[in-house]
């Protein structure tokens, strides 16, 4: 075959896999999943709750988001009792990261409940960032004071006593983009220029 072709299916393949989910699996309680995620790094999920139907939760580590969606029959007769879903990383250096994040949940219909919010240093020290978003998307941008190797991540929990059982969502997390020093020095320029504009006018 053509050295040339070869390096073009190579290629192709090794882009297929860039696309595809780092990891994603239908998971019982107290297994991990681990995988590449968001902002480049190193991702652990992991679910605790009653898996009331034994069809276990479908977590997913990679791209940009983390997701979670607990499974049952079809009909939930018991509803969903509370679950919680971690998702934990740890910080690559000291410093602040500006990151933006797009939540969405869902959470059936009777007396249903989500929390989503972020945690640093312990599950523990949590924040709310928004509740049961009835499908809809939360965009929040946050800024974290991390030291490196401290873990941080997101946290879900819910559950409901509706039949329908859903009980699903994610958090979808990219870097926020930081102006350049050089960006912020141009900018600053021009407002001067501005302002000695408006007093030679005046």
């Amino acid at each position: 075959m053509n050295r040339s072709l070869v390096q073009l299916f190579r290629i192709a393949g090794l882009s297929l896999a860039l696309m595809l989910p780092a990891s994603a699996a239908v998971v019982t309680t107290a297994t991990e999943v681990t995988g590449t995620g968001p902002l480049s790094q190193q991702w652990t999920a992991t679910w605790s709750g009653s898996d009331a139907y034994g069809m276990g939760s479908d977590l997913t580590v990679g791209g940009n988001k983390l997701s979670y969606d607990f499974k049952h029959p079809g009909h939930a007769y018991m509803g969903v009792p509370q679950q919680t879903y971690v998702f934990s990383t740890t910080a690559q250096k000291t410093g602040k990261l500006s990151i933006d994040v797009d939540l969405s949940s869902f959470a059936a219909w009777y007396q249903s409940y989500t929390d989503m919010s972020i945690w640093q240093g312990s599950t523990s020290n949590a924040t709310l960032l928004t509740q049961n978003t009835w499908g809809g998307v939360v965009k929040k941008s946050l800024d974290l004071d991390l030291t490196a190797g401290q873990a941080w991540g997101f946290i879900a929990k819910g559950g409901n006593y509706d039949g329908t059982g859903i009980l699903a969502g994610s958090f979808t997390v990219t870097q926020a983009d930081v102006p350049e020093p050089a960006s912020l020095a141009l900018l600053g320029l021009g407002a001067l220029g501005m302002l000695a504009r408006r007093r030679k006018k005046a």
